[in-house]
């Protein structure tokens, strides 16, 4: 559970900093960057959370226990 507030913080850390860079630099091809990097962290921290997910359910389906890695 540590793990998943951390890199949540960390996400939002990212697009906070993302969205600085989307106001503060004129060039745009820095502010393309910035929009295709604010709309690819969630899309891959979602991604990451149904893998987890899907890997869990599988694991108890098969009769092991998750690993905690």
């Amino acid at each position: 559970m540590a793990s998943a507030a951390i890199l949540g913080i960390s996400g939002l850390a990212v697009i906070v900093t993302l969205v600085w860079v989307l106001t503060v630099r004129p060039e745009w091809p820095i502010r393309i960057v910035a929009v295709i990097g604010i709309l690819l962290v969630p899309t891959l921290g979602l991604w990451s959370v149904r893998m987890a997910r899907a890997e869990d359910r599988a694991a108890r389906l098969s009769g092991q226990e998750p690993s905690t890695e």
